[in-house]
């Protein structure tokens, strides 16, 4: 029973909105579940949390290990080590996601097909709602959308694009992937576009002997096929990257510049979880740049984040978690998985995390 409880904790995860609260409400329906989550082990998987412990854990764990101590000595310990500012990422939710990981880790073959499952139908649920979103802005001027770009059930078209193309890797079919394909293009994400260019790639290798076949019988439905993809994939993607910050000030190069900046000055340890908001405050203060109606939480880019919340030494043990989990599902001969996290990596270089991308992370990792 209670794995039918966690298998629907996780697939909803996408779907939890309030009235214009998208990633706060996403986040509390998943620390809720990870606190009962947690009592779950301490009383019934006890004994069973030693037998799924791997040396990919160690990693992990040593990273928390600097976060929490960052955090500790950092610039807000509280909201560090509970979550703050806008997407309360702290130690206490890095936490639970490590849970997660665990508790997809013992299930049973046949419950990890069913999450799966429960994954490909919200991301094929999505892709219908970013879809329906746009005409309804476009005839209507309904309020879902920003500058007639789709917001999901994400409140923001990137992140909702972020989702739909790492999730595309649980759909490893043509129609699916087709479906997919359109609602990225809707949002005009440009990240979502390339992180999606991966999972395509990695499909149409897995799947080399039929496309050939194919190709081979159907050479005028392809040719016809591929012209219309490539020219509205064009025209969007043109579209897509005509659409610059409003301000020089407010851009990822900028981010990156005074992000790097910053950790130099704190190159140890950093300056705890959710520090990125004081971070570019005082940032764009130093540097007398002006920061027109933004907040900026993110660096947009993962690796800078970490750097940013526990320095370099914990910028090599998340590393080091990153290479021995991937190395793991090379070994294991996972392709699927492989692709997922190569497109989510992807995205991850560009675009900020919320609740649902880290959980797809740890879901692709653990089944």
């Amino acid at each position: 029973m209670w794995k039918r409880f966690f298998i629907i904790w996780i697939s909803v995860l996408p779907f939890v909105v309030w009235p214009w609260m998208f990633e706060g409400a996403k986040i509390l329906w998943f620390l809720a579940g990870g606190f009962f989550l947690t009592i779950f082990w301490l009383v019934e998987l006890r004994t069973k949390l030693p037998k799924v412990i791997t040396k990919t854990d160690f990693w992990y764990f040593s990273w928390l290990f600097v976060l929490l101590i960052s955090s500790i000595f950092g610039l807000h310990p509280l909201d560090s080590i509970i979550g703050g500012s806008y997407r309360h990422q702290g130690v206490l939710f890095f936490f639970t996601l490590w849970l997660v990981g665990k508790t997809i880790a013992i299930l049973s073959s046949k419950d990890k097909k069913l999450l799966i499952k429960g994954i490909g139908a919200g991301v094929i649920i999505e892709s219908l709602v970013v879809i329906f979103q746009w005409p309804l802005d476009t005839l209507f001027s309904f309020p879902m959308t920003v500058n007639g770009r789709p917001l999901g059930t994400f409140g923001e078209p990137n992140a909702v694009a972020g989702f739909l193309t790492v999730g595309a890797s649980f759909l490893p079919k043509f129609i699916p992937l087709l479906l997919v394909l359109a609602a990225i293009l809707t949002t005009q994400s440009r990240t979502g576009m390339l992180s999606f260019f991966i999972v395509a790639l990695g499909f149409l290798v897995i799947n080399r002997k039929k496309m050939i076949n194919w190709l081979t019988k159907e050479k005028i439905l392809v040719a016809i096929f591929l012209s219309a993809v490539l020219v509205v994939s064009g025209f969007v993607v043109k579209s897509a990257f005509m659409r610059r910050p409003a301000s020089v000030f407010e851009g990822r190069g900028m981010y990156w510049k005074l992000g790097w900046k910053a950790v130099s000055e704190r190159p140890l340890l950093g300056y705890g979880a959710e520090s990125g908001e004081v971070v570019y405050n005082m940032a764009y203060a130093v540097a007398n740049l002006p920061l027109y109606e933004l907040i900026v939480d993110r660096s947009h880019n993962l690796f800078l984040d970490v750097a940013m919340w526990s320095g370099f030494v914990g910028l090599v043990l998340f590393l080091g978690w990153i290479f021995t989990a991937s190395n793991n599902l090379v070994k294991q001969g996972k392709w699927i998985n492989i692709i997922g996290g190569l497109a989510w990596l992807v995205f991850s270089m560009f675009q900020p995390l919320g609740v649902v991308h880290w959980t797809l992370l740890f879901l692709i990792l653990n089944f």
